[in-house]
């Protein structure tokens, strides 16, 4: 099984031209994702398309995902210091639904996401790898990807071969 570390997918071609976020950031982040990731049993809220709310967990794409399968990707990143806490979730929201309607259709299968008013974190499932890889190609992808490095600085990513501690055993826990 992997793990992939992703930003809401689509900029794992794109993190060279994506700003870092600074060591507090990073650890304010980090501390954030591990604590959330150590806790069981949380209930996800449908996410209906309208305006992220602080502190929820979204459960984007309906439905049962085995986590174990396909390629697993786990997000944490900041909002860029160009972008505002007022402008954030807005675009945040924006931003997730743009990534349900272009790529549930191609192989994104499981997307929960979470976000405070200056973090987000986001774990998705996609059929494989190969899938992945090509929605992030599409032009589709391109365009998400131009908008996640405007607005978001990646804290946390890998090429699979770190894990995201935890992820996979919290996202299996929501109910």
């Amino acid at each position: 099984m992997k793990i992939f570390v992703s930003i809401v997918i689509v900029v794992g071609a794109m993190l060279p031209s994506i700003g870092r976020a600074g060591a507090v950031e990073d650890q304010q982040a980090i501390a954030f994702a591990h604590g959330l990731f150590e806790q069981r049993g949380l209930v996800l809220r449908q996410f209906s398309g309208g305006r992220v709310t602080t502190n929820v967990l979204y459960q984007v794409i309906p439905g049962q995902v085995n986590w174990l399968k396909g390629q697993t990707t786990c997000l944490i990143a900041s909002r860029s210091d160009s972008v505002s806490v007022s402008q954030f979730l807005p675009w945040l929201s924006f931003h997730i639904s743009q990534v349900q309607s272009a790529f549930t259709p191609i192989g994104l299968k499981g997307y929960i996401a979470i976000a405070t008013g200056n973090f987000e974190i986001a774990i998705q499932n996609w059929t494989s790898k190969e899938v992945m890889q090509n929605a992030f190609q599409s032009e589709a992808g391109k365009l998400i990807a131009n908008g996640v490095g405007t607005h978001l600085k990646i804290i946390k990513f890998s090429d699979g071969e770190d894990q995201c501690p935890g992820a996979i055993e919290f996202v299996s826990s929501l109910r």
